[in-house]
Parts: C-alpha cells; structure tokens; sequence
C-alpha cells in the first residue's frame, strides 16, 4: 500500500548569528553553486531540500538584519531541531567571526583584506556525504559543470520530494489571484512572503488559524481528491476554495468562510500594500494598475481618489534660488 499522504508544517524562524557576517560572499557562494533538482536561488536566497530523519524537508534561507531568515517546510516535527542544526551548519552560523577575523587579520598578507570584508564565513554542508560527492565530481572542471553535471546525477537517481512539501500555503493565494494573460498574479507578487512576515510580527495571533486552517484545507483536498491541495489542479482547487467561501467545508477549527476571508484579505494586502512588506514585489501590481506608487505631499485619502487630484506646483529651494518665484496661483 502506498504510505499516507501527510500535510506538510510551514514554520519561520530566525537563525541568530554573532556578527559581522559578509552575507554577500556567504550567499554569493551558495547561489553560484546550486544542484538543480536539489536547490534553486529565488526571492533573495537559497532554497534546497533536506534529508531528515522521519521525513524529507524543504528551506527557504535569506539574509536579514541581525539574523537570517529560514522558512522550513517539513513532513514530520520530529526533524524540526536536526533541520535547524542542518541550516546553521550550512551557513557557518555558530563560528566566531571577530576572533577569526582577528587571527587572520595580525597576517601580513591577509590582514587587508580581512579588515575589507569582515566576517566571512566558510560554507558548511547539510549532509558530509553530498559534500563529499560534489567536491569529486568538482574536481579540474568549472563550478558551472559540476553544478550541471551533479543535476544530471540527481535526475537519474534522485528521489523525487514528496508534493506535500508544497503544502496548501503557496497553493491558496496563487488560486485567488492567478497568473493568467492579463499580468501576473500572488505568485509573482510573493502574497506568501508577506503573509508569512505578517505572521512573524503584525499578524501574529493569527499564525494558530493559519496552522489549522490550512491543515484542514489539506485534509479536505485528500478526502475529495486523494491528493493533496497543490496536486488538485486548478479547476478542482477554485472548487475547494468556492465551498470553503460558502461555509460547505467541514472544518474543526476556523469557521471555513472566515478563514476565506481572512486569507482573501491577506492576499490583497500582499498584491497591492508597499512592496517594504514583503510583498507587491518589484511593484508588479502598481504596475499593473498604472499606480506609480506612494507619493509624498499627497494624503491617504487623495492617492485613493479615483479623479485626477489637482494641487499647486510647489518650487524648489534650488529652482527659488535661480530666481524664480511661485506666483499667487501656483502656491509656495
């Protein structure tokens, strides 16, 4: 028989690290050698999978300020501490930056380009055997080759991470507001970054909702469809979320129709809030709309004005120190 189909648990954490850390040559490193298959680089880091003890994971790692971000998507919390450690170990996370930098930085030879890049780590492994393998395979040809060449490697013989892994959380927003000819939608926008920074600071009373609302949005995609939510497809994923609107999922816990609409309502502040947030990323939906953005000297209540909001033209320092001069009608 084939083993149960599982939802997967999603959880943020922040890794702490003793400072300095040279994010960028730490990052730069892991984002030139990525596995296909195994890793990707994408929204600012590094995401690989994990082979844990009970279960396989995923990780989400991206520099942040005082920390670095880790987004763990895992089968089994059994795995959650082994992951943790997996992820510090990969990024070098419990050395001591300022006595390496001090040893190295009394050398001759070194000590200038220590005090030039404070605090560079060297790259760990999540597992000594795949580190192993790659550095063989590595050997007398380009970073590029073994990356493609290990890919090729994993293609063959790999096995294939399970697509609970993917989870419902990426799958809802991406369903509310799809991708289609018109522009993009809440996958390009990052809605899922966002709400995930919500639920780590604003929204965070929420986060025990989300945990039982998209388990049971899981659980009602196995029941009627045997697979799990992101496996549905899109026709019978509207299908789910339509009967969660009208209140036709049998959920313990949330109300199914105010879990709707509060994942609705997040949703919409990630496509269209400041991209500062997390989400709109790159400003793709004030694109989209035609909005240039927030503007200075203009409130709330105008930016939302759907009529041209008309006001005086107000002069530089530099343009009144030229001489020139706002008249009666142009203001000041």
């Amino acid at each position: 028989d084939p083993p149960p189909l599982r939802s997967a648990h999603r959880i943020v954490l922040r890794l702490p690290h003793r400072a300095p850390l040279h994010a960028d040559s730490l990052f730069g490193h892991l984002g030139a050698t990525v596995v296909p298959g195994v890793e990707r680089w994408h929204d600012g880091g590094l995401e690989r999978t994990l082979r844990l003890t009970h279960a396989p994971g995923r990780v989400h790692l991206s520099p942040a300020v005082g920390h670095i971000r880790a987004v763990l998507t895992l089968l089994d919390l059994r795995d959650l501490t082994s992951a943790i450690h997996r992820c510090r170990a990969l990024l070098d996370l419990d050395a001591d930056p300022a006595a390496v930098d001090a040893h190295l930085g009394a050398d001759p030879a070194l000590g200038e380009l220590v005090r030039r890049r404070p605090g560079v780590r060297l790259p760990g492994t999540v597992d000594p055997g795949e580190m192993a393998f790659r550095v063989v395979l590595g050997q007398q040809i380009s970073t590029k080759a073994a990356a493609t060449l290990t890919g090729r490697i994993v293609a063959l013989v790999g096995e294939p991470v399970p697509d609970a892994l993917d989870g419902a959380a990426p799958g809802v927003p991406a369903r509310l507001f799809p991708t289609d000819d018109l522009g993009p939608g809440a996958t390009e926008a990052g809605v899922v970054d966002y709400i995930d920074r919500a639920l780590e600071g604003a929204y965070a009373e929420w986060q025990e909702t989300y945990r039982l609302g998209l388990a049971e949005i899981e659980a009602a995609a196995v029941e009627r469809h045997g697979v799990p939510f992101i496996d549905c497809g899109p026709t019978a994923q509207d299908a789910l979320l339509a009967a969660m609107e009208r209140g036709e999922l049998s959920f313990a816990a949330p109300d199914p129709r105010a879990f709707f609409d509060l994942l609705l309502a997040h949703t919409q502040e990630g496509l269209f809030g400041d991209p500062v947030h997390g989400g709109n990323r790159g400003a793709v939906m004030w694109q989209l709309l035609g909005f240039p953005g927030v503007q200075p000297g203009y409130s709330a209540g105008e930016q939302l004005q759907t009529s041209p909001v008309r006001k005086p033209r107000r002069f530089t320092a530099a343009e009144i120190g030229k001489g020139r001069r706002p008249s009666p009608e142009q203001g000041g």
